[in-house]
């Protein structure tokens, strides 16, 4: 099964902004998803589905007035995705240094698994610019 298509969608819907239904929609029930050290999570965290239900559907309400995400390279391997991109931030509040409509900016990679066309595990590795 061809999953690249499925990670494209799933980074234009997390453009155009994340509804209730999302995490049902691209993870497993059982998946965990694991965020390494950076500069907004210094520790990293792991996150279950519990977790990915109220982070994403609450994380960046009020935050973020949009944002988008340039695809620069997706390899698929078997049933894993491999995915190098830049995130872009636009802040509906100010952070650091970053006033109201200024940009955060991210360079990320991230490792999907996939099972029966849901995503099971997933790991981010984020490199924010300084803010």
């Amino acid at each position: 099964m061809n999953l690249i298509p499925v990670i494209e969608k799933y980074f234009r819907d997390i453009e155009k902004g994340i509804d209730t239904d999302f995490i049902d929609r691209y993870y497993a029930a059982d998946a965990v998803q694991t965020e390494q050290p950076n500069l907004l999570a210094p520790s990293g965290k792991v996150y279950n589905m519990t977790d990915l239900k109220n982070g994403n559907v609450s994380g960046n309400k009020g935050i973020l007035s949009k944002q988008k995400i340039d695809i620069q390279k997706c390899f698929q391997s078997g049933n894993t995705v491999i995915v190098e991109a830049l995130w872009t931030g636009t802040l509906a509040l100010p952070i650091g240094q970053v006033p109201i409509g200024g940009h955060m900016k991210a360079h990320f990679a991230r490792i999907f698994e996939f099972e029966d066309g849901k995503i099971i595990r997933q790991r981010n590795y984020d490199c924010f610019e300084l803010f």
